[in-house]
């Protein structure tokens, strides 16, 4: 983030910046969505700069709720897969969300199991073929 001080200094100000700028904890982070959408939600109509000011906040955090969960799980397949199952719904009930969760594991367990499939296959060609 900051290149011209990566040269492994141990200055506080340098130290300060990047705490500043780190993602902040998942956690802390969920709850000021919440918060955020939570008070647009219960804003009345016609309080027009509060709800402009909660909408941009929310995206706002909606931004940081994302970097906090990319420094938590990282980015790789089974990152994003957490991500999407683990993070909160508040819209969806909870037997729809047991069922999308049974419903990934099962996808999932499928597709392992034709993979396997499909390469016994092939070593049963290979080993009839003569291989």
């Amino acid at each position: 983030m900051f290149p011209l001080f990566d040269r492994g200094d141990a200055d506080p100000d340098v130290t300060l910046l990047r705490e500043l700028h780190a993602a902040p904890p998942l956690h802390e982070a969920r709850e000021a969505l919440a918060f955020w959408e939570g008070r647009l939600q219960r804003l009345p109509r016609r309080r027009l700069a509060a709800r402009r000011e909660a909408r941009e906040m929310a995206e706002r955090w909606r931004m940081r709720v994302r970097e906090a969960e990319l420094a938590a799980w990282g980015d790789g397949p089974l990152a994003w897969l957490r991500r999407a199952l683990l993070r909160p719904r508040p819209g969806v009930g909870r037997m729809l969300d047991r069922v999308l969760i049974a419903a990934t594991a099962l996808a999932i367990t499928l597709t392992v199991c034709v993979v396997g499939i499909a390469f016994a296959a092939l070593a049963l060609l290979h080993a009839l073929a003569g291989g």
